[in-house]
């Protein structure tokens, strides 16, 4: 490992023993706000999204690694996730996992599949407040990761993601693909830019954690910077579909 990489990994371990890590978790969580028209009880979630194994891409197309989903509800805290109002966590055999098809993605084919849960118990929410939807992958290891599509038609054009590791907060690109269930139906709704790509443009951010001891510091490096990279290779795709994760 080189002197370079060595510090990066001393500052990244350092940064992991901290409060930042939540337990131990290391990872990337997003979230995306949203605000119901009137008073509801969300009794499910749907989303969207792909898993991406940066370690070896030619294994690429991977299938789900989800251990357990954690579905959160967050108020609005200053335009960022505030205090958390319901977190449930489901194991992935109760989530229906449905294979929607498949997307080029930094130079590898990926499976893109939509998710529906039904949560535990109702989550009440209020009409016209601002409120923070996150799924979270909760996995044995960190790769292949998973990765959260976008909508063009959220509430801001805008997404928070929380990077553990690090131990910092990032605004990042576009609306999450998401929609709420309740007794009367659908309640609020994002449709997934895939597989249509209206504006030609999509990103799909990582939310993505392990409660696994902290890896060696070459294997976290590494974890941290494909995850950078990914993004890094999208940004100079124009004119046609673009992914960032």
């Amino acid at each position: 490992m080189t002197t370079k990489l060595k510090s990066i990994a001393a500052l990244l371990v350092g940064l992991c023993a901290a409060p930042s890590c939540m337990g131990g978790w290391i990872g990337y969580q997003t979230y995306d706000d949203f605000r119901l028209g009137s008073d509801a009880a969300v009794t499910s979630v749907n989303w969207q999204g792909f898993y991406y194994d940066s370690q070896n891409t030619g294994a690429n197309p991977v299938g789900p690694d989800t251990s357990q989903w954690q579905v959160g509800f967050y108020g609005d805290g200053g335009g960022a996730p505030g205090g958390a109002i319901s977190e449930q966590t489901l194991s992935a055999a109760s989530v229906t996992t449905t294979l929607a098809g498949t997307l080029a993605f930094a130079g590898s084919t990926v499976n893109v599949y939509d998710f529906h849960a039904d949560l535990t118990g109702p989550v009440d929410l209020s009409g016209g407040s601002t409120y923070w939807l996150s799924v979270l992958s909760i996995q044995d290891a960190f790769n292949p990761f998973f990765a959260w599509m976008s909508s063009n038609q959220g509430l801001n054009g805008l997404s928070f993601q929380r990077w553990y590791v690090e131990g910092i907060d990032v605004v990042q690109e576009r609306d999450r693909a998401f929609s709420l269930g309740g007794a009367g139906g659908v309640l609020y709704d994002q449709p997934a830019d895939y597989p249509t790509f209206p504006d030609g443009v999509y990103t799909a951010w990582t939310s993505t954690v392990t409660a696994a001891a902290v890896p060696e510091p070459a294997a976290l490096v590494q974890a941290t910077l494909a995850v950078a990279a990914a993004g890094g290779l999208a940004l100079r795709r124009r004119r046609r579909p673009e992914s960032r994760s």
